[in-house]
């Protein structure tokens, strides 16, 4: 009977053990996806601010946000290569989600900048953001992750 208590005492250690370092791993992905969010969000910012620049012809401030752009697009490779707890840790798969998560806000996101924008430069008529406006920027950090972690 001892023997069996003391069975039963081993295994619910291991696998509180091995519950806590599910949790750990899970938890340090996401925040390894959060840490990607916090700059692919603004960089994407600067890239609408980019584009519509040049849409709309006020080209002064341009040079600035491209330069911030890459400054955040470095941060970005830096973040890709920060070492996790989670151990198997797909980080294609975790910068693909960075990216949904990133674009599920882009509506609002894209209103957002264009109004800035507008009020910012005092335009009476804006040309908006086209709908493929993210692409370029999605294709961008694609091949930066593609440069990071070649095949």
């Amino acid at each position: 009977m001892e023997k069996q208590r003391s069975r039963l005492r081993q295994w619910i250690r291991e696998e509180v053990k091995a519950q806590m370092k599910r949790y750990a791993m899970a938890k340090s992905r996401e925040e390894f996806v959060n840490s990607l969010n916090s700059v692919l969000g603004p960089a994407l910012k600067h890239h609408y601010r980019i584009r519509l620049g040049v849409l709309n012809h006020c080209l002064d401030q341009v040079p600035k946000w491209e330069r911030q752009k890459e400054e955040l697009l470095e941060q970005f490779v830096d973040r890709l290569l920060e070492p996790t707890k989670a151990r198997h840790l797909d980080r294609r798969k975790a910068v693909e989600q960075s990216l949904k998560e990133v674009l599920e806000a882009d509506e609002a996101r894209r209103r957002s900048e264009q109004a800035l924008f507008q009020r910012a430069y005092r335009l009476k008529k804006l040309v908006p953001l086209p709908r493929d406006a993210h692409e370029s920027f999605v294709a961008q950090v694609r091949e930066l992750v593609n440069e990071t972690f070649p095949d």
